[in-house]
């Protein structure tokens, strides 16, 4: 196809004799090329040349937003706990036992996860209100921890406390 590149970008002239080129759209007298084909060779165009649609042009971005109830209550507890535990939850670690927890949440959840001392876990649900996180292996020292529970990415619960502590270290009574 001929064209003497009087106009700027990638478009080039019609003639009864053009065929529509492979990459090109119909614009009136034109064919608009969506590759750099005009061009032969390595020579440079003579005139300015589009690189073609950016991404901001041809990507549309959606956007999803997620309404949490600010009404939701999460609570720790230790892996083996029962529905009805209360309190500051202690867990026990060893060298063989690693560290676990059971999430209660009064509304059913998705992805749900934990961040604790800098460290993310996934957690899995056992049912509509129950999540577990099996293993912390990170979590090995005895101290206080805070943990901050997310929902879809989304923080709902911050600061929570939990009590780590070494089987080692703690009393056992030979009564």
């Amino acid at each position: 196809m001929g064209s003497a590149g009087k106009h700027s970008g990638r478009c080039c002239p019609k003639s009864e004799i053009d065929v529509r080129p492979d990459s090109a759209a119909d614009a009136d007298d034109f064919w608009a090329l969506a590759n750099y084909d005009r061009f032969k060779g390595s020579r440079k165009a003579n005139v300015e040349v589009h690189g073609g649609a950016t991404l901001e042009e041809v990507v549309v971005p959606i956007i999803e937003i997620t309404y949490l109830s600010s009404s939701i209550e999460v609570q720790l507890m230790p892996i083996d706990a029962t529905a009805t535990f209360t309190g500051t939850p202690e867990i026990i670690v060893s060298f063989r036992k690693k560290a676990a927890i059971k999430i209660f949440a009064t509304q059913k959840l998705m992805d749900v996860s934990i961040e604790i001392d800098g460290h993310t876990y996934d957690a899995e649900p056992i049912d509509d209100h129950f999540y577990v996180v099996k293993e912390m292996p990170e979590i090995r020292r005895a101290k206080n921890y805070t943990v901050n529970v997310y929902a879809c990415g989304n923080k709902i619960a911050n600061s929570l406390p939990l009590v780590v502590k070494k089987e080692s270290g703690s009393e056992k009574s030979i009564l």
